[in-house]
């Protein structure tokens, strides 16, 4: 059963009946009180009380293995058999239960077969998986005990994967959100895949059955997450540099009232370059194996190109087919910051050992932080969902602008093991900030700008979508570079209007100074695009942010 929200009320305590059980003891043994009395001097032994002076022995032990319930065997009455051979029973029980093994399923010396439950099978896994400290992250892996806890116990406790049929697979999936339905699938198949031929017992993996059945699937599909910006009356491009902005720094309000916590928004890295290759995922589309990859002898300045030399799905080719992608302005900006501070051959290392590059865990995890300082700190207008504030009213926090609620966020998304921590997380990611949400985006932008197709294609690296394409494509490298700018500008302008940034008229034409630009110590005017004069978003509230090399000025 899923766990109440419910408070309830202190319960007495029950106190444990223990004796120590002798020949002397076990001989004046009397109780008008219905139960078991426990031996204290013989683990697992137990006198059970029933009505009309009845006293039988019983060995009672639990193993998940076999039953979620402790197993109880019935030994004998107390006035016929003797405390010893009760005894030597006890023990021969405990060695059977121990080993898997139902005493009450043994008839005529054969042990009948029993198959261990699903529930079983997925704690052990997760243990094994804890135990190793090698095959799962530490948020997955709590992640998966919520699951376990909180939503296959709606299984049944006696469900085994032979018993888990069509009709009962389906009733559970749809009794769940779309993506604790999912994750719920995905651990149910992994544990399933894990197990022998023989464990199986010629059954189907629950999530082959569901594919099956093929169930109604969820509207909000990965390509319908990725930054929304203004033309749909949102701002998550400009919440999202924003956020960047903050993450390695934090939010400290100029005044403070007494008792305030000093930092509202904790920084969430001690390095910039976390936030360099979130803002490279956005302004490349590039597959997030290839950013994270990429070394400095792939980057080359003078031709403003950038080479991936083994891209996604080519690795241990013999002779893999490089990707290339001019760079613009902004490309180079980014870079050469980068170049002027490096550490080690890759453009992102990892903070704690620049010989490797960065980890993928820590960019997704990352990733879903700044989505929550979005959240958090970011304006929203009144037609917008912002996914904390139904959490802040429940706990009663006035302001999102709030340590505490931050940090009741941010336990909620690592624990993920409740229903609230599971849809915060879930609406998290659908902000897309995550490296596949930042390359749907690009794309979206390309379309609004009226790129060509093959240029998107070629900037995606993606394969051509038609025939004559795939064997052959010369995209113009000015054409990809011209490209980026025009996508990069239209993020520019939809950060600047979100921000609020000043203006500067000339020649009738109105010019604002790049956001992206000035973060990387670059002041460049950019033209308002026809986007800017169109829309009113009202998210400006005259803060006007200064951004300056180096650090960052709030």
């Amino acid at each position: 059963m899923k766990k109440s929200n419910i408070v309830q009320l202190p319960q007495p305590k029950i106190v444990k009946r223990e004796i120590k059980f002798t020949q002397a003891s076990i001989k004046s043994f009397k109780s008008d009180k219905k139960g078991i009395v426990w031996s204290s001097n013989h683990k697992y032994l137990g006198i059970r009380v029933q009505q009309g002076n009845s006293y039988t022995f019983i060995t009672k032990k639990k193993n998940t293995k076999i039953s979620l319930s402790p197993i109880t065997v019935t030994i004998g009455d107390i006035t016929g058999i003797t405390l010893s051979k009760a005894v030597e029973l006890h023990q021969q029980n405990l060695a059977l239960i121990s080993s898997g093994v139902n005493p009450n399923k043994i008839i005529n010396g054969v042990v009948e077969e029993s198959e261990p439950t699903v529930l079983y099978y997925v704690e052990q896994r997760l243990k094994r998986i804890e135990k190793q400290q090698t095959t799962m992250g530490s948020g997955s892996l709590t992640l998966n005990k919520g699951l376990l806890n909180n939503h296959l116990i709606d299984l049944g406790a006696r469900a085994t994967f032979s018993s888990l049929t069509e009709k009962k697979l389906q009733d559970f999936y749809l009794s769940k959100t779309p993506s604790v339905a999912r994750q719920c699938m995905s651990l149910l198949s992994s544990t399933f895949n894990k197990l022998s031929a023989k464990q199986r017992k010629d059954t189907e993996n629950p999530r082959d059955v569901i594919k099956r059945l093929e169930l109604p699937k969820d509207p909000r599909t990965k390509k319908n997450v990725y930054l929304k910006f203004g033309l749909q009356g949102q701002g998550n491009i400009g919440r999202f540099f924003e956020a960047l902005t903050l993450a390695e720094h934090g939010y400290i309000p100029d005044t403070l009232p007494d008792g305030t916590d000093l930092v509202i928004i904790p920084p969430i890295t001690s390095s910039r370059t976390t936030v360099d290759i979130l803002l490279m995922y956005l302004l490349t589309s590039v597959r997030k194996e290839n950013i994270q990859s990429l070394k400095w002898t792939e980057v080359n300045f003078e031709d403003e190109l950038i080479t991936f030399l083994e891209p996604k799905g080519q690795k241990g080719k013999e002779e893999p087919i490089p990707q290339e992608l001019s760079m613009d302005s902004y490309l180079r900006a980014l870079l050469s910051f980068r170049f002027k501070n490096r550490t080690s051959d890759y453009v992102f290392p990892m903070i704690t050992d620049p010989t490797k590059p960065y980890d993928l865990k820590t960019i997704d995890s990352s990733a879903q932080r700044v989505a929550l300082i979005m959240c958090l700190y970011g304006d929203w207008n009144e037609k917008e969902v912002n996914p904390v504030l139904p959490i802040a009213k429940k706990f009663k926090h006035d302001s999102l602008r709030n340590y505490q609620l931050w940090k009741l966020c941010s336990d909620l998304v690592r624990k993920g093991n409740t229903d609230i921590g599971l849809k915060l997380r879930e609406d998290l990611n659908n902000l897309g900030t995550k490296p596949h949400g930042l390359r749907r985006t690009l794309s979206n932008v390309a379309e609004i700008t009226q790129v060509g197709s093959r240029t998107i294609e070629s900037i995606l690296a993606r394969n051509p979508s038609d025939t004559s394409g795939k064997h052959y494509i010369e995209v113009q490298r000015d054409a990809v570079k011209n490209a980026l700018e025009t996508c990069h500008r239209f993020i520019d302008n939809r950060i600047a209007e979100y921000l609020g940034d000043y203006k500067v008229e000339k020649e009738g034409r109105t010019f604002f100074k790049s956001p992206i630009l000035a973060f990387y110590g670059i002041e460049a005017l950019i033209e308002r695009d026809k986007a800017y004069d169109e829309n009113a978003f009202g998210f400006t509230d005259g803060r006007k942010k200064v951004y300056k090399y180096g650090d960052i000025e709030l």
